[in-house]
């Protein structure tokens, strides 16, 4: 992908991004950067990225919602979305799992769950909140594993974000209130978005300029 295009696709996305924390009464508004990659990834051709994009662009419209169930629902297919994405590439080169990182990162995410489920799942009450937290914790670590194993330093950093600010999001929501919650939530997602996407379509088009 040209640096050019890069440029102006991150112009787009950021303006959309910045939109949303400007005090603008606009229903909504925080769906506008993941629409606007969702069209994007129509023109890539790949469907787990097109799904992934557009699962999540759903998830933000039900948290705009307050459907905290529907919000986490579609993420986690979301995520199921990126594993498959991420996997496709990694078999393309099956020597990426040899890499000891790849272990090491196994098991960071193995106490990375651990961790969580003694420090967040005790406050999640709710029966159905506790068996959709549980799944979705597996899947988003699922998917930075798969991320990592690509050997994409760009797409194992998003991977991070995006368990940042979900970890984040689940702190705030169930266990204490985090000041100024939207921007730390929100940053390292919105952050981790544009590097999963980007990244996914550099490797699209390097795939079709091959064939």
């Amino acid at each position: 992908m040209k640096p050019s295009t890069v440029m102006s696709i991150a112009a787009v996305y950021a303006t959309l991004c910045l939109f949303y924390f400007l005090p603008v009464a606009v229903g909504h508004k925080i769906i506008f950067p993941l629409l606007f990659l969702t069209l994007l990834s129509v023109r890539m051709q790949s469907w787990p990225v097109l799904s992934a994009m557009l699962f999540s662009a759903l998830g933000d419209y039900a948290g705009s919602c307050h459907s905290f169930l529907w919000q986490m629902s579609s993420f986690a297919l979301a995520h199921v979305a990126f594993v498959i994405a991420f996997v496709s590439r990694i078999l393309q080169s099956p020597v990426r799992w040899q890499r000891p990182s790849v272990a090491v990162c196994a098991l960071l995410c193995l106490g990375a769950y651990l961790a969580v489920s003694q420090t967040i799942f005790p406050h999640v009450t709710n029966a159905a909140f506790h068996a959709g937290v549980s799944v979705y914790t597996a899947l988003i670590l699922l998917m930075l594993l798969s991320a990592w194993t690509t050997g994409d330093r760009l797409l194992a950093a998003g991977a991070l974000l995006f368990v940042v600010s979900d970890t984040l999001l689940a702190w705030n929501k169930f266990v204490s209130p985090l000041p100024d919650s939207r921007y730390w939530i929100l940053v390292p997602y919105f952050t981790a978005q544009f590097l999963l996407f980007i990244r996914s379509a550099a490797y699209r088009r390097q795939q079709s300029e091959a064939a």
